[in-house]
């Protein structure tokens, strides 16, 4: 993950200064964050990662065809290069959008970043 994603995700994610994490009543919001790149952010890396951010941030990842199902639902763009051997490094070309989601997982807004 580079530091472009980190800074927009940093800014959008402030807003949950405001929810305390440690309340013993749930949230109203539940930041959900999805990777692109399910290769390399197995569910110890992203833990790790959004940990940076927020403690409350759930991190989801899955099989290459489960996130780009996922992103065509919610039309978000990504590619990663072909022929990438494991440990070798490379760039996840994406969109970069931020969802708010009602109750009854209706989009109530979304957002998105233009770099």
């Amino acid at each position: 993950m580079i530091d472009l994603v980190a800074s927009t995700t940093r800014s959008k994610i402030s807003t949950l200064s405001f929810v305390d994490p440690s309340a013993p009543k749930r949230s109203p919001l539940l930041p959900i964050f999805i990777t692109c790149d399910p290769a390399r952010d197995t569910p110890s890396v992203l833990k790790s990662y959004l940990a940076e951010f927020h403690p409350g941030i759930v991190g989801l990842t899955g099989t290459w065809e489960g996130i780009k199902d996922v992103c065509k639902k919610y039309r978000v763009y990504f590619s990663t290069p072909e022929g990438v051997k494991p440990g070798m490094d490379y760039l996840v070309d994406h969109s970069i959008y931020f969802y708010l989601m009602g109750e009854w997982g209706i989009r109530c807004g979304e957002e998105m970043e233009v770099g």
